[in-house]
């Protein structure tokens, strides 16, 4: 079967099989994104991330799909989250943000679903629209044999590629955390 991620995410029913994401990845993601004032999320989906912001919090989201745009902005109202939908229509667009819009940029278990063709693109914009961003990205050797919406990416090797850095990497239960900056100064031993 063919992979359209476009296609794929706007038909998909119930993407997940819990609406919170696990325990150890919010903690993580929250330790990034408290007392940020305007944050990007990368991919939400029916917000199962959203616990980690606090009321007062902006936060603008990009998605492919728009099948969970009224769930989201429900998880948004009940966090007391100011929040600001973004679409695309094809997974090789620019994001539609000023270089440098935004001081922090969230992607959790996302980018897995990116295909290699559009993996670099994606890392790219984030790091031409963010300072930073605080990714967890899924690894499973499996996937590649059987998951036709998951991939193995060597982030890694991507932030050094689109010109980038990743600060910070570990693994933590088949995921990949780092944060990925602008390659604006000295890095941090990773």
């Amino acid at each position: 079967m063919d992979y359209d991620p476009l296609s794929y995410w706007n038909a998909r029913k119930n993407p997940n099989k819990s609406d919170q994401a696990p325990g150890w990845l919010l903690r993580y993601a929250a330790a990034h994104t408290a007392g940020q004032p305007r944050i990007l999320e990368l991919g939400p989906g029916v917000g199962r991330t959203f616990d980690i912001y606090s009321a007062g919090q902006e936060v603008t989201t990009l998605d492919l799909s728009r099948q969970y745009a009224e769930t989201l902005a429900a998880r948004a109202r009940e966090r007391g989250v100011t929040l600001h939908q973004h679409f695309l229509d094809d997974p090789a667009a620019r994001f539609p943000f000023e270089d440098g819009a935004f001081e922090l940029g969230v992607c959790l278990q996302v980018l897995m679903h990116v295909p290699p063709q559009f993996i670099e693109h994606s890392m790219g914009e984030l790091a031409r629209v963010c300072r930073r961003t605080v990714i967890v990205a899924g690894v499973n050797e499996a996937w590649n044999a059987k998951a036709v919406h998951c991939f193995n990416h060597d982030y890694l090797r991507i932030c050094g590629a689109i010109g980038a850095r990743a600060d910070r990497a570990f693994v933590q239960k088949d995921s990949i955390c780092f944060v990925l900056g602008q390659n604006d100064g000295p890095g941090r031993d990773i």
